[in-house]
């Protein structure tokens, strides 16, 4: 706004103008604002599928580089094979192969799953509950997939597919 000392007159927007603006800024900010929440969830949900498969790979590589069984289970407490997938996975050497980690067994990583992660699942050829990747890489439980769920309803449904040979893929439905 400037005032002009001759005329005395003010120039400046009027309140209609003004109102049009701030409803156009509005409007732009309501619909960022919804792409950005629509990118993280995705980013959210890429990412935890992307962890998933980089354990699985990496049990499956200490199985080869230690030429010992290794098993990846469903644990609540990062100790034992408790609680559901949607808690979290534990991997570990099992010497035994009794899918439980016992004392001689070297723990090899545990991701928890967050709060709000949604619903993970396994399934298998052998209704195993667990996964077994024996020294040559191959798993015991034939095929079997990894579901995950995401709590976001805009979000596809991802698989983690382990074919007989041990070999990991990911696919989106």
């Amino acid at each position: 706004m400037s005032f002009n000392s001759t005329n005395h007159t003010i120039c400046g927007f009027t309140l209609i103008e003004l109102l049009v603006t701030s409803l156009l800024l509005s409007l732009l900010y309501i619909m960022g604002s919804s792409a950005f929440v629509a990118g993280y969830r995705s980013s959210t949900t890429q990412n935890l599928v992307h962890q998933l498969s980089l354990h699985l790979r990496h049990a499956r590589n200490q199985a080869i580089i230690m030429r010992t069984t290794t098993t990846v289970c469903h644990s609540m407490s990062g100790k034992y094979c408790d609680g559901d997938w949607t808690n979290g996975i534990l991997g570990f050497s099992d010497h035994n192969k009794n899918y439980q980690q016992d004392e001689h067994d070297k723990k090899l990583f545990y991701y928890k799953m967050k709060e709000s992660s949604g619903l993970l699942t396994w399934k298998s050829f052998m209704s195993a509950d667990s996964i077994q990747f024996n020294p040559d890489g191959r798993c015991y439980t034939h095929n079997g997939t990894l579901t995950y769920k995401s709590p976001y309803k805009d979000q596809p449904i991802y698989k983690i597919i382990i074919n007989r040979q041990g070999r990991i893929r990911v696919k989106a439905i």
